[in-house]
């Protein structure tokens, strides 16, 4: 059995989508791209991206700012796209206030 054919996505959509998929997935400019494909990321990638979060995150923090993981996901200046990128560092209050 073949895949749907492939069809742009509006924001609400994946949004609403997103939690239910059964892989994550990266919206740029209304097209959902799978991240990592079935099999994730390898052992070498991921040691990679926890050197660099040990090694940024202590820095953003003394300036006053947050590094994260792929597990947050960010959205574009325009509100058009959202990404999951491997690390994050960013000195934007927080949404929450804390």
């Amino acid at each position: 059995m073949s895949d749907p054919a492939f069809r742009r996505m509006s924001v609400e959509e994946y949004l609403r989508t997103e939690p239910h998929s059964p892989v994550k997935r990266e919206d740029v400019n209304g097209f959902v791209y799978p991240l990592h494909g079935q099999a994730g990321v390898s052992d070498a990638h991921d040691s990679i991206v926890v050197n660099v979060l040990l090694a940024v995150g202590p820095l953003a923090r003394r300036v006053g700012c947050r590094a994260y993981t792929a597990d947050m996901r960010m959205r574009s200046a325009d509100g058009q796209s959202y990404f999951s990128p491997d690390t994050t560092v960013t000195c934007t209050p927080r949404e929450d206030g804390v």
